[in-house]
């Protein structure tokens, strides 16, 4: 899809897959300072349906207003939003749907010593990934990955499984734990969630030991304890109802100031991160001037770099969303 939003012109592919959970919606608004206000949005939708992805997609964008020259209200309005798309996801009672949702914001230029600036305003819950290119090729993460490798995420789970053995006589329903296959094989760390009461410390294997290895709420589920507990790699996101508190919709959100003409946005799901870093991304699209064009090379590139790295099957049919779009270069004389 090939589209132009005032002084925005952006691109978008999903890359098909027959068990597609990602999603893509934009909008655009007026401010009540006549900016014109480009609204973009990418969902990964997780567990049993896509229903947490396609409400969110629906709805999450109606509720956002025109930002507000006060920002704290702004993302005060924002994170409401987000909160309000997670609680009506619950409400519908499929409780093993969920989504992370990464929004991004860009008001119309505004002339700064004659040359016009960009604001771009970026919330999100999950791990789909908003980057920006300047127009001097420097490439800026504007979202971090909500998930067990961020330090700051790591430490909010653990402290919130704490609070939950602290006030449950010592039975925690969060767990952080490597994932298994049916051979025993190891996989990535896991945020685990289990059944109110399912399990006390005596129940874990070498809770103690690993507790001082790696911190409170860092436990070894034993193999029952790991098939009937629910398992996500996220640690925020829109929905989720059958998991604990610790899972958040609030979202992080960054405003960002001063943007020029000829940036280069990327918003995508980990489809594309998992295969190409940040600065990959931007450079194997460097020379393309067609964003919808930018988005599918890169959706089909990355689909090819899963494979040849022998992903898992089920990830090799990449489900991914690639948004790419331009701050327009055409106001960029004098700047």
């Amino acid at each position: 899809e090939l589209g132009r939003h005032a002084s925005t012109n952006f691109g978008v592919y999903v890359l098909p897959s027959p068990k597609n959970q990602d999603g893509f919606a934009h909008a655009m608004r007026r401010t009540s300072h006549e900016r014109t206000l480009g609204l973009y949005a990418v969902f990964d939708g997780h567990g049993a349906s896509s229903r947490a992805m396609e409400l969110a997609r629906q709805k999450l964008l109606e509720l956002i207003a025109p930002p507000d020259a006060n920002v704290p209200i702004m993302h005060e309005q924002i994170a409401n939003s987000f909160e309000k798309v997670s609680m009506e996801i619950m409400a519908t009672k499929e409780e093993r749907t969920g989504s992370t949702a990464t929004a991004v914001c860009v008001a119309g230029y505004m002339k700064v010593a004659f040359c016009p600036r960009f604001t771009v305003t970026v919330a999100w819950v999950g791990d789909s990934r908003c980057c920006m290119m300047t127009p001097k090729g420097k490439v800026l993460q504007l979202s971090v990955d909500h998930q067990l490798g961020n330090p700051s995420e790591r430490r909010r789970i653990e402290a919130e499984s704490d609070m939950q053995a602290k006030e449950n006589n010592g039975v925690r329903q969060t767990f952080i734990a490597r994932r298994t296959n049916k051979r025993g094989d190891e996989g990535p760390w896991a945020l685990f969630h289990a059944e109110p009461n399912a399990y006390t410390i005596d129940e874990v294997e070498h809770a103690e030991e690993l507790s001082q290895l790696h911190g409170a709420g860092v436990l070894d589920l034993t193999a029952r304890g790991r098939r009937s507990a629910v398992s996500t790699l996220v640690t925020r996101a829109l929905g989720d109802a059958h998991c604990s508190d610790a899972i958040t919709p609030t979202p992080q959100i960054l405003h960002v100031e001063g943007a020029k003409p000829g940036s280069r946005i990327i918003v995508a799901t980990d489809g594309l991160w998992d295969v190409f870093t940040n600065e990959e991304a931007f450079q194997f699209v460097r020379k393309v001037k067609d964003p919808s064009r930018a988005a599918r090379r890169l959706a089909w590139a990355a689909k090819e770099r899963r494979g040849v790295r022998h992903k898992a099957a089920d990830d090799i049919t990449v489900r991914l969303v690639c948004v790419l779009f331009f701050l327009d270069g055409d106001m960029m004389d004098n700047c």
